[in-house]
């Protein structure tokens, strides 16, 4: 009779917050920066790319605070264009981590989803679930502890670019990692501001080389590599301005380049995959999306358990590393 009670108790809990929850953390179109000054993305072929990639990911995400019927979100989420289907199941991935964080007596969504409908997009919802270390108390080290041991840098990346999103101006005026974030995890935040970047300067190579530049040198690379992902997944660019934001990339070629292949592989693993997946892999990387994605699974063979580096950076390294022994040279 106890158990039947406390079984009944947790099954009302659910579907109370189901009702409340949409209407206490839902958020609109006006919550995004994209949306407003300083950064308010121009009405051009650019700016309306990043502003319907930003109510793709509301729309992910103000959908799943409904509650977890993982098939009838899938369903929706796949209706948008191919270009814009990630970014939605990334916002899924942040609601169902923050409805779990909030009845942590019941943690299954963001798992439950993960491993099965969103399986195809595993890359951008550990990005999603990162969002979470901007917006709740948590200490990272145990937020991480939940997540894939190689992708769970990705979280750290999504804070990066929660950050750079939300607060860009305020980071590109101090340049602080924030305290929270130790080790390793620096790095993987600038991996995700440096993708930030992307919206912050809508796609403007001239003007994300100069924000870069103002960084400590030590911590250029990750930055672009985080741009070379944002070029590839998130990109709308024609082929001379690719080519311009290879050159530009100068001594951080490698970087910016596996941060493009790390894109093609997330894009070709989640079926959205477009024709500028295809002209931006060749534009940066200099081969095809396939053999790009192809190269970033052969650098996950046999990654070291233990040592300096997570197994993560070993990853990102070995991709890094066949690019500077192919020297693609300028164009």
């Amino acid at each position: 009779m106890k158990f039947t009670s406390i079984a009944y108790d947790l099954k009302f809990t659910d579907s109370l917050m189901k009702r409340i929850l949409p209407k206490l953390l839902g958020m609109n179109e006006s919550a995004t920066l994209l949306a407003r000054p300083p950064y308010s993305a121009p009405n051009n072929r650019q700016g309306n790319h990043l502003r319907e990639i930003g109510r793709s990911f509301l729309a992910g995400y103000n959908r799943s605070l409904a509650g977890p019927d993982f098939e009838d979100l899938s369903r929706h989420l796949d209706q948008a264009p191919p270009r814009y289907v990630g970014f939605g199941y990334e916002g899924a991935a942040m609601g169902y981590a923050l409805c779990d964080f909030l009845t942590p007596w019941n943690r299954y969504r963001w798992r439950s989803f993960v491993q099965g409908k969103a399986d195809a997009h595993r890359y951008v919802a550990h990005v999603g679930a990162g969002w979470l270390l901007a917006r709740v108390p948590v200490k990272v080290n145990h937020f991480l502890e939940q997540f894939d041991s190689i992708l769970c840098w990705l979280a750290i990346d999504g804070y990066g670019f929660h950050e750079g999103f939300f607060h860009g101006k305020r980071y590109l005026s101090h340049r602080r990692i924030p305290n929270c974030v130790q080790g390793f995890g620096g790095r993987a935040f600038d991996q995700g501001f440096g993708r930030c970047l992307w919206f912050l300067e809508c796609a403007n190579i001239e003007a994300i080389g100069l924000q870069i530049a103002q960084f400590p040198m030590e911590r250029r690379a990750d930055l672009w590599s985080g741009v070379g992902l944002a070029a590839v997944y998130a990109g709308e660019s024609q082929p001379d301005e690719l080519r311009q934001l290879l050159n530009l990339s100068g001594d951080y070629r490698p970087q910016l380049q596996q941060g493009a292949a790390f894109a093609a592989k997330a894009r070709l693993r989640g079926k959205c995959s477009t024709a500028y997946t295809e002209l931006a892999s060749e534009a940066l990387c200099g081969i095809p999306a396939e053999e790009a994605a192809a190269l970033t699974d052969e650098a996950l063979a046999d990654l070291p358990k233990t040592g300096i580096e997570p197994p993560y950076e070993v990853w990102r390294s070995r991709v890094q590393q066949w690019f500077i022994r192919r020297k693609i040279p300028s164009v």
